[in-house]
């Protein structure tokens, strides 16, 4: 994507968010939603993933994380498909998240960020 057409920041409505955009392309129909979230910390199926790579299930939560996705929107920022996702980075700190919202943000506005389909499984 070359330079962005407009970005739209959201306000926060959740102390979940930690942000969201949405970036016009020059392309006519063309738009990216940038969310930044924190990650459920009392999710079973996150423990569950967790204890895939460290051996132990725990019933703790778990410790604090975040992650950063890109998605295809509408105007609006209606995303159709949440399995269709273009860039994702996660975070361990709530500093480290904001500053990666922002990063991310700009380098898909700017088009310095690569943005290509990133396999799913599920």
């Amino acid at each position: 994507m070359k330079r962005a057409r407009w970005v739209l920041p959201f306000p926060k409505s959740d102390a979940s968010i930690i942000g969201q955009a949405i970036i016009a392309s020059w392309w006519p129909w063309t738009y990216y939603y940038v969310s930044t979230v924190e990650l459920d910390r009392q999710s079973p199926l996150r423990r569950l993933t967790r204890s895939l790579t460290t051996g132990v299930y725990s019933d703790e939560p778990l410790p604090e994380g975040y992650v950063t996705q890109v998605f295809r929107c509408n105007k609006e920022g209606v995303v159709k498909n949440r399995k269709e996702v273009y860039y994702e980075q996660e975070y361990h700190t709530h500093a480290e998240a904001e500053a990666g919202h922002e990063s991310t943000v700009n380098g898909v506005a700017g088009g310095t960020l690569p943005l290509k389909l990133l396999p799913r499984d599920f």
